[in-house]
């Protein structure tokens, strides 16, 4: 699909796009909308869904729901956003790649990884305005790399219970910007990452560890408190 626009408007819970097990979907340069409070999610794919321009956006629900066995690839200029509450912008259980265009969720999670999910990120931008910007659930994989800016204004900008692997980019947060929450959470930073906590309050560090981690490149900053707390 290439240019124009496909809009939802239902009274009852639809989808506006439904991407069947072994089809294919791609969007360029095209609006999707669902701007029904009533509505269920924009795309929800079991097929394979690429996003390389135009915008995806939900007032209701998930931009966007990647289902067990599926494969999601955003890139480009694609513009994926969700405000309804609760609802994360990407809710996936499936593969998610992102090497550019931005993800942005104002109520809820820019991405939740769901156990058994991966979720590689190469480039583009990820941003919450009130939640943690990716979950990434036990079971679940999360690779952040390259150009990669992982963003929040509120909560931590990675909250980790999975296996988490940083080799570049950037996550900054005005609180914690990564906590691994259990002890079988695993995170690993090396190579050009950047992580930083903004805060002007001393008692948001920028790494808060209750699990495993292993640090062996990368910048790891924070304006007032610690840098990291290791906890039991």
């Amino acid at each position: 699909v290439r240019n124009g626009e496909i809009i939802g408007t239902y009274s009852t819970k639809q989808d506006t796009i439904y991407v069947n097990t072994n089809s294919e979907l791609n969007l360029s340069n095209t609006n999707v909308v669902t701007n029904s409070e009533t509505a269920n999610v924009t795309i929800r794919n079991y097929g394979e869904t690429t996003v390389t321009g135009g915008s995806i956006i939900s007032e209701s629900a998930h931009a966007i729901s990647n289902q067990s066995g599926s494969t999601l690839e955003i890139s480009g200029t694609a513009e994926i956003s969700s405000t309804a509450a609760t609802y994360p912008t990407i809710n996936s259980y499936g593969e998610t790649t992102v090497t550019g265009g931005s993800i942005t969720a104002v109520n809820s999670y820019g991405l939740y990884n769901r156990s058994g999910a991966t979720a590689t990120i190469t480039g583009g931008t990820i941003s919450s305005k009130k939640s943690n910007v990716i979950n990434n659930q036990s079971g679940s994989t999360l690779e952040i790399s390259g150009t990669a800016e992982i963003s929040s204004t509120a909560l931590a900008a990675i909250t980790n219970y999975g296996e988490t692997t940083i080799t570049g980019g950037s996550i900054t947060a005005e609180q914690n910007a990564i906590v691994n929450r259990t002890q079988e959470a695993i995170l690993e930073i090396s190579g050009t990452a950047q992580i930083s906590s903004t805060s002007s309050q001393g008692n948001y560090v920028t790494i808060y560890n209750h699990g495993e981690t292993t640090i062996t490149g990368g910048t790891i900053s924070s304006k007032k408190s610690n840098v990291i707390n290791n906890q039991s």
